[in-house]
């Protein structure tokens, strides 16, 4: 059964492709100071943030399963592209169709923190709701913070940008990592987070729990924690997140499971299924079966 999701997770490429870079070229700037990378797919991406008139472009590549290759353009006008042959994103031609328009549904925002609700908060019409909670205590007190929301501008029909995870569309998470109380994320339909259930048929694992970041004099530590993966997430900022996750992909179309993810965000992934696997990404990828040895 794991042979056969391994290769569904990656049956969508026959190997890794060189890809162009660039990491943001402003329409007003003329060139953008280009280098390699290797991935699943390559992808440029030209967003426009707020009500700013000058667009963003990204050119990059990407690790995971994707519904399909081509364009895509989510509900603020954002276009993303996906293709998976050598260079395919350089120079910004990857299609000539037009991009399809990912569908969408209304959202009902929601935000929950102990303090007194919101009477109403206005419906909005997104391609993905989003839902993040958390429990936590303070001073033998339990706190419940959640909020619920609509897709964000640089959301498509692959990783949610809202958590330290790479999570697929129509799934859910129950994540602990450093410096943070556990926290559950959610990414898809309207109310998804109302019916996700995290029970597991694969026994627990204990994982490593902590946080780095360049920008602390220390070390956030958290100990070990349980649940259906280890897991190591790496941010283009230089943050790096070890703990544990439990899925409800019950719905997903694509799949996650064991391997390396990376997203057009840069945050990087790496899942273990094993006790203590996190503790550095060498133990990670050496615990990974042999399907694997190309993301290693």
């Amino acid at each position: 059964m794991l042979l056969l999701l391994f290769a569904y997770l990656f049956a969508s490429v026959d190997s890794l492709v060189t890809c162009r870079r660039c990491d943001r070229l402003n329409s007003y700037e003329q060139q953008c100071e280009l280098d390699n990378c290797t991935g699943d797919y390559c992808f440029t991406a030209e967003y426009f943030y707020g009500d700013t008139i000058d667009s963003v472009t990204q050119m990059g590549c990407i690790v995971g399963a994707l519904p399909s290759e081509g364009c895509r353009t989510n509900q603020y006008g954002n276009t993303m592209c996906f293709c998976a042959t050598p260079n395919c994103n350089y120079n910004q031609t990857m299609t000539t169709e037009a991009p399809s328009r990912l569908p969408l549904q209304t959202c009902q925002p929601r935000r929950q923190d102990n303090n007194p609700p919101i009477r109403w908060r206005r419906p909005c019409a997104a391609n993905f709701c989003t839902f993040v909670g958390s429990e936590f205590n303070i001073s033998n007190e339990t706190f419940n913070w959640s909020d619920s929301d609509c897709s964000m501008e640089n959301d498509f029909d692959l990783f949610s940008t809202h958590t330290v995870f790479n999570l697929y569309p129509e799934s859910c998470v129950l994540l602990q990592y450093g410096g943070q109380p556990r926290l559950t994320a959610c990414y898809g339909a309207n109310g998804i987070e109302e019916t996700a259930s995290f029970e597991i048929s694969t026994p627990v694992v204990e994982c490593y729990v902590d946080y780095f970041s360049p920008l602390l004099p220390y070390v956030q530590t958290g100990g070990t924690c349980f649940g259906q993966f280890c897991f190591i997430s790496a941010t283009s900022r230089g943050e790096v997140y070890r703990g544990c996750a439990s899925l409800d992909q019950s719905s997903a179309t694509q799949q996650l499971g064991v391997g390396y993810t990376r997203s057009y965000t840069g945050l990087e992934q790496w899942i273990c299924d094993s006790s203590l696997c996190n503790i550095d990404l060498r133990s990670a990828e050496q615990s990974w079966p042999e399907e694997l040895a190309d993301y290693k």
